[in-house]
């Protein structure tokens, strides 16, 4: 049977979100951080957190972030007290790339491991959006730029657009209609409380990260046509 994953991502409270998922026996947290010179790679369990630093990959934190995850991914699959992997993501990576790397990027583990992606040992249950509600909705419209030539824009709808659960900082209501237009199958939710109750009762036909496919249904989740949205 394979490991569940779950993606957090989002410019909202994900600390918060990922320290709430953390209670759940038999879940294991794992974050990457960057400070400009040195990823960090942090595996925390509720009885022991360590912390790995890693060589950049090609000079590119992305890559040295998604190389480490999928091997990293697959090892803690075999872990007995392993049940559950929340892979909290830095604050700019988008959940759709990864769902992709973790399903298709073939990886060499080593001995007592069949080479494969991680989509063998392990499967995305859902994806975690946080959502700051003060921010979100200017940053989704505006024309700003990220250092590698991304919009602003692009990130936070793709973060929005794909995940399985919505978590706002603050309850607003445009905020809230623009994203049950952008997102009509995610579950909403404000604070991280209910994340779990929300990851309990995702839809069937939810994406879990997975992009758009051109025979999905036009109106799927049938979402709200009023002005706002």
């Amino acid at each position: 049977m394979r490991t569940p994953v779950v993606l957090v991502a989002g410019q909202g409270d994900t600390d918060a979100v990922a320290r709430e998922l953390s209670r759940s026996a038999g879940t294991v947290l794992v974050r990457h951080t960057y400070d400009g010179q040195v990823v960090v790679r942090t595996v925390a369990t509720a009885s022991a957190t360590s912390d790995w630093a890693l060589e950049l990959a090609h000079g590119c934190v992305t890559c040295t972030v998604r190389d480490d995850l999928l091997v990293l991914l697959r090892r803690l699959h075999r872990r007995s007290d392993v049940s559950r992997i929340v892979v909290q993501l830095m604050g700019w990576l988008e959940p759709e790339p990864v769902r992709w790397a973790i399903d298709n990027i073939r990886v060499c583990v080593g001995p007592g491991y069949i080479d494969g992606p991680a989509s063998r040992d392990v499967c995305v249950d859902g994806v975690i959006s946080c959502i700051d509600t003060a921010t979100w909705l200017s940053q989704g419209v505006g024309e700003d730029t990220l250092d590698d030539g991304r919009t602003v824009a692009q990130v936070v709808v793709g973060q929005a657009e794909l995940a399985d659960v919505l978590v706002l900082t603050e309850p607003e209501s445009t905020t809230l209609a623009v994203l049950r237009r952008l997102a009509p199958r995610a579950r909403v939710t404000v604070g991280p409380d209910r994340i779990e109750l929300a990851l309990a009762h995702i839809e069937p036909d939810s994406p879990r990260g997975r992009a758009f496919s051109p025979y999905d249904p036009l109106l799927a989740g049938e979402p709200p046509l009023q002005a706002d949205g």
